[in-house]
């Protein structure tokens, strides 16, 4: 019985070396003994991590050892471990125990260093979403790193190593992953791993409970406002359970993390005490910024809101960075002749309120649109401006 051995070797960045497989017969033989040989690829590439090689060993009568050199060619920069194989075929006079043997070509040491995760960019994936790639930055990287996401239920679909600093990573999140914090790693095999703590928030699925008003039969184009939870900006409207009605266009009004109106910007609260959790939105698109407790309102120190109007309003916005004073006028702003804005007094709904009054269906200026509800609701900044 012909068998070879696994063997390994290290190489540095100057300087090939030869590694050495061993062929061996299990006992002595009355006549001669012969057996092909070639190497084979694994993660190490002849031409580029070694000189490839292949013949045919002879075992003369009563021989029972020989052996095959292959020459490994020196590091071209920062390498894991590598492999290749020496495969037996074609014996003659006996046969073969092991068809392969693996070697095990190892870089000086400090010659790989091990991986950096510094970031993970988008940081989030939505619960039962389509799969959606992140970028994964830092330093280090190689071709076998491997990408892991700490729990159950987030699943890495594909990793493509862009670079030494960069991947990038598809990622799936199933429809019953409870949502939160995860980690992320990044493990260059044989030469350590780093993690990026927190770095990905899996967040919960969007959920819609009222659209209204209903479509008729045949009728024009129509403006329908879906309310639910978790929407975010982006968010894409679909119909289900038939044909014939086509989404045109989809606007995010207004999201928020707790789904409630009265919030703490820089310890204050705006909206009047007892309120109950409930939209108030007249069609502006608000954008908040500061930090998000996890109670979920947003706020803080050094927090601040703004807001815009979307087409339909193209006449109303709110003031930059406006601040609530003790007329809570909040800051509401219309278009003027020749481009210009001015301050328009909504109103306000009690001295500490932060919000601003009008009856339904009240018109600010004619050709502006019908404002779609009787509370327009002020973003504020405590630190004014």
């Amino acid at each position: 019985m012909v068998s070879a051995a696994d063997t390994a070797t290290t190489v540095g960045l100057s300087g090939s070396v030869e590694l050495t497989f061993d062929v061996v017969l299990d006992a002595t033989t009355s006549g001669p003994v012969t057996v092909g040989y070639a190497t084979a690829d694994g993660t190490a590439v002849a031409g580029r991590d070694y000189v490839p090689a292949s013949g045919t060993l002879s075992f003369p009568a009563g021989t029972t050892a020989r052996s095959v050199m292959v020459t490994v060619l020196p590091d071209v920069g920062a390498e894991p471990d590598e492999t290749f194989t020496l495969e037996l075929s074609d014996p003659v006079g006996a046969s073969v125990a092991t068809t392969s043997a693996t070697a095990v070509v190892r870089h000086f040491e400090g010659a790989v260093p091990a991986p950096v995760l510094t970031g993970v960019s988008p940081g989030t994936v939505g619960v039962g979403a389509t799969p959606r790639q992140v970028t994964l930055t830092g330093a280090n990287f190689h071709s076998t790193s491997v990408v892991a996401v700490t729990g159950t239920g987030v699943v890495v679909v594909s990793t493509q190593v862009v670079d030494a600093g960069t991947i990038r990573v598809t990622l799936s999140a199933w429809t019953t992953v409870l949502p939160g914090v995860r980690d992320v790693s990044v493990t260059s095999p044989g030469r350590g791993a780093s993690t990026c703590v927190g770095c990905l928030t899996v967040t919960p699925a969007p959920r819609a409970l009222t659209a209204g008003p209903s479509l008729g039969h045949s009728a024009t184009e129509r403006r329908v406002t879906i309310t639910g939870s978790q929407f975010t900006d982006g968010a894409v409207a679909a119909i289900r359970g038939g044909t014939g009605v086509q989404v045109l266009s989809t606007t995010v009004l207004r999201h928020d993390a707790a789904g409630r109106r009265a919030r703490d910007l820089g310890g204050r609260s705006v909206g009047r005490p007892g309120d109950q959790p409930r939209r108030r939105d007249v069609g502006l698109h608000r954008v908040l910024h500061g930090p998000v407790r996890s109670d979920g309102a947003v706020g803080g120190p050094g927090s601040a809101a703004r807001s815009n109007a979307p087409g339909e309003h193209p006449g109303l916005r709110f003031r930059a960075g406006c601040r609530r004073d003790r007329a809570a006028r909040g800051g509401l702003q219309q278009r003027r002749g020749g481009g210009q804005w001015s301050d328009h007094r909504a109103g306000h709904g009690g001295p500490e309120s932060g919000a601003g009054r009008q009856p339904a269906g009240h018109r600010a200026e004619p050709g502006l649109g019908r404002l779609r509800s009787e509370h327009l609701v002020l973003p504020v900044d405590h630190r004014g401006t």
